[in-house]
């Protein structure tokens, strides 16, 4: 493949253009210790950027089927969110440089993200990518979340082109 072919550069969210992720791994414990629970810092590492279905098959492993993972995503939202509030969107050095950079030279420049659109899209509001983004894809948007390919490929689809 040639440069040349490449058409499209498709980013994941969090912890690849904006730093949310050190937000997720202060809220995930802490929403799980609210609910009787104890979360190592591996535990969250674990974890980390998996999509609902996997999310809560780690979690119910880790403490016992009757888990309550929508319960304890909504906690950690609102420590989330108080964080988020108090900080605001922190971009990762370079991204308005890189996405700056592939918009000058024609690339189709997208996001494919486990994160629910709505956020999404205020995330790349609140960082000032939106100039630069084409299209935000979100695993709410296909039947399975990453680790699964599918919101890549889906992404590729969106935007017309094949993954190669």
């Amino acid at each position: 493949m040639n440069k040349s072919d490449i058409k499209a550069v498709i980013f994941d969210l969090d912890g690849t253009l904006i730093d949310t992720e050190r937000i997720y791994r202060i809220a995930w414990p802490k929403a799980v210790a609210e609910m009787g629970y104890s979360m190592e810092d591996e535990d969250y590492l674990s974890m980390r950027s998996l999509g609902r279905p996997f999310a809560l098959k780690k979690l119910q492993a880790m403490y016992g089927e009757d888990f309550d993972y929508e319960k304890a995503k909504e906690i950690r939202n609102g420590i989330f969110n108080k964080i988020l509030t108090a900080e605001g969107i922190q971009k990762k050095p370079g991204a308005i440089e890189l996405l700056s950079y592939l918009k000058e030279r024609g690339y189709i420049v997208a996001i494919a993200t486990a994160t629910d659109p709505i956020r999404a899209n205020k995330y790349v509001s609140d960082a000032g990518f939106a100039d630069y983004i084409d299209k935000v894809i979100s695993a709410y948007m296909v039947p399975e979340g990453k680790p699964s390919p599918l919101v890549y490929q889906y992404a590729c689809e969106t935007l017309g082109l094949s993954p190669e």
